[in-house]
């Protein structure tokens, strides 16, 4: 896709449909609201540490929906604009930086 394509109807879709779904933060805000439901404060203690202790993790799902988003011919500036990033960091993001 040559720079400053547009996204396809697809790709727009795709864009549109994980924005209105509002599943990231559904995600975050349930794992938070889990954590802070306990009484017992070394649960949420343990449960917020284990939260931390998973960046990597999370870090290494992030890269790979990039490297699957740029399989499927989007930009570096696409990727960026979904993330809200600039081309440069998603394609740090895609090289594990």
């Amino acid at each position: 896709m040559p720079r400053g394509a547009t996204l396809s109807p697809s790709g727009e879709s795709l864009v549109s449909h994980a924005r209105q779904s509002g599943v990231a933060d559904r995600l975050v805000d349930g794992t938070l609201a889990g954590i802070a439901g306990y009484k017992n404060p070394v649960i949420r203690l343990l449960a917020a540490n284990a939260f931390l202790s998973s960046e990597e993790r999370i870090r290494a799902e992030r890269q790979a929906a990039v490297i699957d988003l740029r399989d499927k011919g989007w930009t570096w500036q696409q990727i960026g604009d979904v993330i809200g990033t600039g081309r440069q960091r998603a394609w740090q993001i895609g090289h594990g930086l």
